[in-house]
This record gives structure tokens, sequence and C-alpha cells, in this order.
């Protein structure tokens, strides 16, 4: 059985017109409603990303600060290799000219005496074989009552540890007076201090 609505047009009209301004009005207090979530989220999130940003700058802060003190530390370490470096230069392969004199005293025949004296260091240049080091020479001139002091004066010079290839230069024997005499001896890594080793990387032994 159909029903009949028997009010006016118009009233029905108005009564379409309030329900639909009720579900436009509705729909518009969900999609408020929907933006206030929406932004509530929003701004959620924001606050997660500032705090993740100001962790991050205070991550950054404490690296940047251990930069900056492993930096110093590098510039002490440079600072420290520099002068290390220098000393190295300044002491490589030294030579002991005290401990030389010495030397001297020991070896010089009791009939012979020195008149002049000259030590030098020198470049590490090997031999002619290879097989030897020298770092440096000494040069003496001198008296000696006979010939036998002379050879005697070259063995013991050998003997010396670090002291090689002695030599004569010239020997004149006057007819009244001491035979004078110009000899020599190369100097091994032998005689290098220990100072002067470690700078210079000597090992020739001698």
């Amino acid at each position: 059985m159909s029903q009949v609505n028997l009010l006016p047009p118009e009233i029905l009209a108005s009564q379409r017109q309030r329900r639909l301004a009720g579900v436009v009005a509705l729909a518009g207090v969900g999609v408020i409603g929907l933006i206030f979530v929406f932004y509530v989220l929003q701004l959620g999130n924001l606050s997660a990303v500032r705090s993740d940003i100001d962790q991050q700058e205070q991550t950054n802060a404490g690296l940047q600060r251990e930069i900056e003190r492993l930096r110093e530390f590098e510039e002490l370490r440079a600072r420290a290799q520099a002068k290390q470096e220098l000393l190295d230069a300044v002491f490589a392969n030294e030579i002991s000219f005290s401990g030389l004199l010495m030397d001297v005293s020991r070896v010089i025949p009791s009939t012979a005496a020195l008149t002049a004296m000259s030590a030098a260091s020198q470049e590490p240049t090997a031999s002619v074989g290879g097989d030897t080091t020298f770092n440096g020479r000494i040069d003496v001139a001198g008296l000696a009552l006979d010939y036998d002091t002379v050879a005697s004066w070259l063995t013991r010079l050998e003997r010396v540890r670090g002291w090689v290839n002695p030599w004569v230069n010239s020997i004149a024997d006057p007819e009244s007076g001491p035979i004078t005499y110009t000899s020599g001896v190369d100097l091994t890594g032998a005689v290098v201090t220990e100072r002067g080793r470690r700078s210079g990387g000597v090992t020739d032994a001698g």
C-alpha cells in the first residue's frame, strides 16, 4: 500500500534543505576534526624532529670538540717529531773526539811523540769492496826514534776497534835528530757514539 504525503510541497522542500544542511554541517565538522587530528599529529612529528635535530647538534658539537682536541695532540706530535728530526740531523754519525784522544794516548809508542793531530767526521762512505763504511779519519804528524817505532805505531793503530787502513804519508830521517813522519787512519761506524748510531742508523761494527 503506497503512502501519500499530504504536506504542502513548500514544507517538503524546506525539510529536504534542512536535512541536507545538517548532513553538510556534519560532514564539515568531520573534516575539521580530521584536520585538527592531522595538525596535532604533525605537531608531534615536528617536536620529535626538533628533538632529533637538537640531539644531533649536541653530538656534532661533541665530535667537533674531540676533533679539536685530537688536532692539538697532532700538532704537538708534529712539533715533537720536527725537534727529534733536528736532533737526529745534529747527532747523526757523531764521533767522540775525546774518546779518540784517549785511544791515541793508549796506542802511541813510548819512543814516539805527536806534533800535530786532526780528526774529522764525514758522511758514511762505503769502501771500494763495499764491506766497510768509513765515517771519518785521523791525520797526525809525529816524531820517532827509529823506523821500528813508526812500524809499531801503524800496527797499534789497527788494534783499536773501528780504526782501519793505517798509512804513512811521508817519512824523513835527518842525519841528526828523530825521524819525522805523517800518517793517518780511517774510522768506521764502530767509533760512532750510541747517540750518533741511533740518529744516523749506523750498523757497521767496523
